[in-house]
């Protein structure tokens, strides 16, 4: 049963990874944009960013000026979160097997 459990982790963490990397290539090494991950997650928060800048009536851009920053700063952190989250899960998950065997 927590053989099955732990595979199921694995392999959560592998797709996770997976998933990842191609977004993260795509995005950076891609001509038409984001991957497909961030770029959903990206036109979520711009659209966001502008219906606060057209409600409030904002007459500068400096609100949308921080909004881009806000979503590259964030993207970069969904990578590193992303990358590093389950790869810790996955050694602890083998830790606990190695001591589970003794």
């Amino acid at each position: 049963m927590w053989r099955e459990t732990v595979m199921l982790f694995i392999s959560i963490a592998i797709i996770i990874l997976f998933v990842t990397s191609v977004d993260a290539l795509a995005t950076t090494l891609g001509l038409a944009g984001g991957g497909p991950i961030m770029r959903r997650v990206t036109n979520w928060l711009w659209a966001g960013f502008l219906t606060v800048h057209r409600r409030f009536r904002f007459t500068t851009t400096r609100f949308l000026q921080l909004g881009g920053s806000f979503i590259l700063i964030l993207t970069i952190h969904v990578w590193i979160g992303l990358r590093s989250g389950p790869r810790k899960r996955s050694q602890w998950a083998s830790k606990e097997l190695k001591l589970s065997e003794v």
